[in-house]
């Protein structure tokens, strides 16, 4: 037995920490995990490819307004591609805040949201998203 209830415990989906408290888990192909509180991933519109260095530029900005400098997270994915990995840095509680802290920071209230986008080819503007 899981910890769960009998009608909830065979749920894909749902997991159980120590105390047992169901925990949310994500699915991608049929594997299940935990989301790393302390990582964003970045995905382009219409899979759009852009330069990791113009992301990396476009993702210092909005850090920057978020109250985070360049080191505590880094960028990573292949020099051109449409998607991008976000991990913040320092241990995993400091890093988890830092992540909430970016992510709170992108709304401008009432659905609004800052402009998240880099230049893509031929100075075309990408716009990304968060997942």
């Amino acid at each position: 037995m899981n910890g769960l209830p009998k009608h909830l415990s065979n749920l894909p989906g749902v997991s159980v920490d120590g105390a047992g408290v169901g925990i949310p888990l994500s699915s991608s192909g049929g594997f299940f995990r935990t989301p790393d509180p302390t990582k964003l991933v970045a995905n382009t519109h219409e899979a759009s490819k852009i330069a990791l260095s113009d992301f990396h530029k476009s993702f210092v900005e909005l850090a920057g307004g978020a109250g985070l400098d360049e080191n505590s997270f880094r960028v990573v994915g292949e020099e051109l591609h449409d998607r991008f990995e976000i991990q913040f840095l320092g241990d995993q509680r400091a890093a988890a805040l830092a992540a909430k802290q970016f992510s709170a920071s992108l709304t401008l209230g009432k659905g609004v949201w800052k402009k998240q986008a880099a230049s893509g080819p031929m100075e075309t503007e990408v716009q990304y998203v968060f997942v």
